[in-house]
Order: C-alpha cells, then sequence, then structure tokens
C-alpha cells in the first residue's frame, strides 16, 4: 500500500532502541479532515526494515470519551434497576417451583427434556471456542491439563442453562395451565399432535409474521428517534464478531438464540405473566411489567439516552 504524506503532517514520533535493531513509531495526521473533533491518523511501526503495524484510526478527544462515559453510566443504571426487578421475579420462581414440587405439579420429563436439550446446546457452544481461547493457553502448562479445563467449563456453563430453564419451567408451567387451561400445556406444545394443532400452526405463522414487524419498527423508531436525540451505534457487538473463528461458527448463533427465547420467555412471559397477573389483579399490568423488565435488562448496549434501549425492547 502506498501513502502520499504530502496529505499528512506528522504529530508524533518515538524510537525504541532493540538488541539487533531500532523501532521506529510514527503517527500521522490527515490534513484538513475532522470527523466533529476527532481527528484521522494513521500509525506505522517500523521494525528495524520491515513495517511490523500499519493501522488507521479516529483519535477521538479525551473530553468526548468523558462524556461519553457519563453516558454509559446512565445505561448501566438502568441495568441495575432491571437486574434487581428480573431477581425478585427469579425469588418468585424459586418459591413457587419448590411448591409445585410438593404439589406433584411439573412436567418431570418433558421439563428435564428441554432443559436436557439446552444444556447440550450451550455446552457444545462453549466447547466450539476452543480456538478462541487456545490465544490465551499458557504453553508451560500442559496442554491436556488446559484441554481438560476448558471442557468442564463448558460443562458447567451448559449445565447452568439447563438447571435454569427446569428451574423456570418448574415454577411457571403450572401457573400458566392454571390461567390457559383452553391453551396448549408446554409438555402439549412439543408433541406431535401438539405440532399439529391449528393453535400451534397460527401461532408458528404469527411469530415469524412478527419478524418482519419487528425489523420494521426497530428501523421506524430510530429513523424517527434520531430527531429526537435517539442513538444507535452501527456496530457488532463485542464478542459476536469473533464468532467466525470458532470451530464451526453457526453453533454460536444456534445456542444463543435457543437460549433467548427459553430463558428470556419462560421467566418473564411464562412465569413473569401469571405471578404478576397474581400480584397486580390486572392482566394489562402483568403484561406490561414483565416486559419492560425485560427490555430494560438490555439497557448495557451502548444506546443512548440510557433509558431508550428498555423503552424500544419493551414495546417489542
Amino acid at each position: 500500500m502506498t501513502v502520499d504524506l504530502d496529505f499528512w503532517s506528522l504529530v508524533e514520533s518515538s524510537a525504541e532502541e532493540r538488541d539487533a535493531r531500532t523501532d521506529h513509531t510514527l503517527t500521522y495526521e490527515l490534513n484538513d479532515y475532522k470527523a466533529k473533533d476527532a481527528t484521522y491518523r494513521l500509525k506505522v511501526v517500523v521494525q528495524g526494515v520491515e513495517v511490523g503495524e500499519f493501522v488507521r484510526f479516529l483519535k477521538v478527544p479525551q473530553e468526548w470519551k468523558r462524556e461519553f462515559s457519563k453516558q454509559r453510566s446512565q445505561n448501566e443504571l438502568f441495568q441495575n434497576i432491571a437486574n434487581m426487578l428480573s431477581f425478585l421475579l427469579l425469588i418468585g420462581v424459586f418459591i413457587h417451583f419448590f411448591k409445585n414440587i410438593r404439589g406433584g405439579q411439573i412436567p418431570w420429563k418433558r421439563t428435564l427434556w428441554i432443559g436436557g436439550v439446552l444444556g447440550v446446546a450451550h455446552f457444545v457452544m462453549w466447547l466450539n471456542t476452543l480456538p478462541l481461547v487456545e490465544a490465551y493457553w499458557n504453553t508451560t502448562d500442559s496442554y491436556g491439563a488446559f484441554l481438560v479445563t476448558q471442557i468442564m467449563i463448558s460443562f458447567f456453563n451448559g449445565l447452568i442453562q439447563g438447571l435454569l430453564v427446569v428451574l423456570l419451567i418448574g415454577g411457571g408451567e403450572y401457573l400458566y395451565r392454571q390461567d390457559n387451561p383452553d391453551k396448549l400445556s408446554l409438555a402439549g406444545v412439543f408433541s406431535r399432535k401438539g405440532m399439529r394443532t391449528r393453535e400451534f400452526i397460527q401461532a408458528t405463522l404469527v411469530g415469524y409474521l412478527m419478524v418482519a414487524f419487528h425489523i420494521g419498527f426497530v428501523v421506524f423508531f430510530y429513523v424517527n428517534g434520531y430527531k429526537l436525540g435517539i442513538w444507535a451505534p452501527a456496530d457488532v457487538a463485542a464478542g459476536y464478531d469473533k464468532t467466525v473463528s470458532t470451530i464451526i461458527p453457526w453453533i454460536f448463533p444456534l445456542a444463543i438464540s435457543m437460549g433467548a427465547s427459553l430463558v428470556e420467555e419462560f421467566w418473564f412471559r411464562l412465569f413473569g405473566i401469571a405471578f404478576c397477573k397474581r400480584l397486580f389483579k390486572s392482566t394489562a399490568i402483568a403484561v406490561i411489567v414483565p416486559a419492560f423488565i425485560w427490555g430494560f435488562l438490555h439497557s448495557s448496549y451502548p444506546q443512548e439516552p440510557g433509558f431508550v434501549r428498555g423503552i424500544e425492547v419493551g414495546l417489542i
């Protein structure tokens, strides 16, 4: 790659003496260009007679970084509030789980089957990240010990996800059946007979139609919200950009989507709505409260203002 330095100004330079060479770090700034207050820079590291690093980047002012950090603290505040409320819901799950055990109200076969499927999916997902964690392997340690450790970590992550689903179904499925005796039970939904019912087919079709609505709503929300100061970064969420480096990349989104659709739906819909209906004596409030607790659990995303992600997802 050729760079015409007539368009760049040298702003920083340093040299470091090595045993057999001298490394030079040179930072240039593009003339007559600014993105707001940020400047466009080029960093070149010359190691002896070879280029060891060549990076283009925006130099963001410290004042902007401090302001962004202050804004992010609002995200963290709403996230923490939602964490607290969701934990209170989880306490309710525990209470009803043990109550339903005593009453023999838990469909154990189907519950353990669903929990087992999710547990295996997350076990495979974590094991699938082996090429990523190998980068942190201390080569002075045995690779066999390292591999066994990663297998155990994967196992316990899968076990936690599976047990959480078992807990949520055990605590919420009986409440759901009490409120909706004319609807398919959870065990019925996952049966061949249940999947052939009109209720299941209609619900599936509506679910896929909601995908189109969801995408359209998000576009509408941010395009129009931008006029009111609502902002969302056009970036890949941290961690997801590394999935292409896993053994089988499609396993990660499959397991994550399974976890979200099972854990979150069972937590905030299957249990949350039924529990809040008894707590507030109102179906409308019982739908709204878990929806916005769930919505604000997404406040850690870098959307601004700090509350806007909770509003967006809660409305959905």
